[in-house]
């Protein structure tokens, strides 16, 4: 009230002419100040009832929808603070195009329960402040390679889906700390994972505090692809040019843009370090390295089904390689 108060005798005295205007506007500024911090920071919906206004308060950092069914306010994505923002059991079959517009603040996403079926590589391009992404119980198949982007990811929660291999990018995300891969259908550890090759100086090994991989599906399940060398033939078009693609995009522009879509899920499905020139290429063939990997070496924390750690560890070999 006093705020309100000062406030309103600075304008009677404006009208009045005791005072200049290059002397008022200060303090207009001052109170306007004021009164922006007294708003509110959070603002949570539960159900389908909620006020449109509220998203006007462009003070907002934490919005939180849970069971909301109906189209989601446009004012979301206009706050311009916003740093947290959980849309859990909304029913969303894919991911918010316009969350893109939050990249300049966002650090916490959390879509858990939802059906969404893949991981937008655009948003991952985008969002590159995310500390926090939980897509927990939806039903995705593929994490992308676009994984990469986000260098200031530290805990990533994919649990309760349908993934069955982990990405190399991975690998790359020296601050991540806590992976849940439960409860998918993971059958192996890509061994350029647990020991990354030298492909750069300053490349930095993972190194989890916290690795969930129970519920998945035990060892007996795996098996090794490929042919023998013996009858192994020379690499297709798709291969080589696979191979080609990834190598030259190492760096991982959005590739996804140029590239026509049977290639690009080619990519994700079958893209690898190989374990003979340690450059990154697409996998013609696997080897079980261990069937009880070293994950001492990648995480503090291991969480499994057996004390023994079952998932295989797995080396590829790239195309190329298998004709030398």
């Amino acid at each position: 009230m006093n705020l309100i108060g000062n406030f309103s005798r600075t304008i009677s005295s404006l009208r009045r002419g005791d005072k200049k205007i290059k002397e008022a506007v200060p303090s207009i500024d001052y109170y306007d100040d004021k009164m922006l911090r007294h708003r509110p920071k959070t603002y949570v919906v539960e159900g389908n009832e909620y006020d449109i206004r509220a998203f006007a308060n462009n003070s907002l950092e934490k919005v939180m929808f849970n069971k909301t069914t109906s189209l989601l306010p446009k004012g979301i994505f206009r706050l311009e603070f916003l740093k947290e923002l959980h849309l859990t059991n909304c029913g969303l079959e894919e991911i918010p195009e316009r969350i893109v517009s939050l990249k300049g603040t966002l650090s916490t996403l959390n879509l858990s329960n939802n059906k969404i079926r893949k991981i937008d590589a655009k948003m991952l391009c985008c969002l590159r402040q995310l500390s926090l992404l939980n897509i927990s119980h939806n039903t995705i198949q593929v994490l992308p390679l676009e994984l990469v982007f986000l260098r200031n990811l530290s805990v990533l929660d994919v649990s309760f889906n349908f993934i069955s291999r982990i990405p190399f990018t991975i690998g790359l995300l020296n601050k991540l700390r806590v992976l849940n891969l439960s409860h998918n259908i993971l059958q192996y550890f890509p061994q350029s994972i647990l020991s990354p090759p030298l492909m750069a100086i300053k490349l930095q090994r993972l190194r989890l505090d916290s690795l969930d991989l129970s519920g998945n599906n035990p060892v007996s399940s795996f098996r090794e692809t490929g042919t023998s060398l013996e009858t192994s033939k020379p690499p297709s078009l798709l291969q080589l040019a696979s191979r080609m693609t990834i190598r030259a995009t190492f760096a991982l522009k959005m590739i996804q843009e140029w590239l026509p879509y049977t290639v690009y899920d080619y990519l994700q499905e079958n893209s690898c370090i190989c374990s003979s020139c340690h450059g990154p290429s697409v996998a013609s063939d696997s080897i079980i390295t261990s069937l009880s990997g070293h994950y001492s070496l990648l995480s503090n924390t291991v969480v499994s089904d057996t004390s023994t750690l079952t998932l295989p560890v797995v080396s590829f070999i790239c195309p190329v390689c298998r004709l030398k």
